[in-house]
């Protein structure tokens, strides 16, 4: 019997940077802390095609288009920026130049369902664009603004995958799926191996 599995909160964002990925193997760095997570938003695309014949729809043919990922969060450090932009960062200064480019990273989080169990997701190849920031003069009541960084995510070039997905009251008796959930991203190599930025 299914199950309502409202999701009603979001924490423990994580990234992992990809180091490879190519026809003979993919690999990531081990995850890192993103805080503060505020809201994720994944907007996918599904590219159809209708074929007709006999003057009606014959044949739907689907793929895979790409997700649109906007996240906000409490606030991005400067390092986190460096890392997730390809930025520099070098004695408290980050220097944005117009040559940096983002690399390819892997987002985990997970977000507690109505059912009382966790959602676990894991988004495995996008890169991310340079945020819009917006400063407002103070006023009698304080404003809070949260930071937003919007991505693209796609399919891994290795095995075309795109976004892992585990519930914790589905997984039986593969405890160690969620054990190891923010240890690190499936490779090719194996699933504990991860390389040092």
């Amino acid at each position: 019997m299914s199950k309502k599995r409202l999701n009603i909160g979001v924490k423990n964002l994580k990234f992992a940077k990809m180091v490879k990925d190519d026809k003979t193997g993919v690999q990531y760095t081990a995850p890192e802390d993103i805080i503060g997570s505020v809201n994720i938003t994944i907007n996918d695309t599904t590219n159809s095609e209708i074929f007709y014949a006999d003057d009606a729809p014959f044949e739907v043919a689907t793929s895979y288009g790409g997700a649109e990922v906007s996240i906000e969060t409490a606030g991005l450090s400067l390092d986190i920026q460096k890392k997730l932009l390809g930025h520099t960062y070098e004695n408290g200064l980050l220097k944005m130049n117009s040559n940096d480019e983002a690399p390819y990273v892997a987002l985990l989080f997970e977000s507690k369902m109505s059912t009382g169990a966790i959602e676990y997701v894991k988004l495995l190849k996008g890169k991310f664009r340079i945020p819009n920031t917006e400063y407002s003069t103070k006023t009698d009541t304080p404003e809070f603004k949260p930071k937003t960084i919007e991505g693209d995510f796609v399919t891994r070039d290795y095995d075309g995958a795109y976004r892992y997905i585990a519930h914790s009251d589905d997984v039986g008796t593969n405890t160690a799926l969620i054990t190891n959930w923010y240890n690190y991203v499936e490779s090719s190599e194996t699933t504990v191996a991860v390389v040092n930025p």
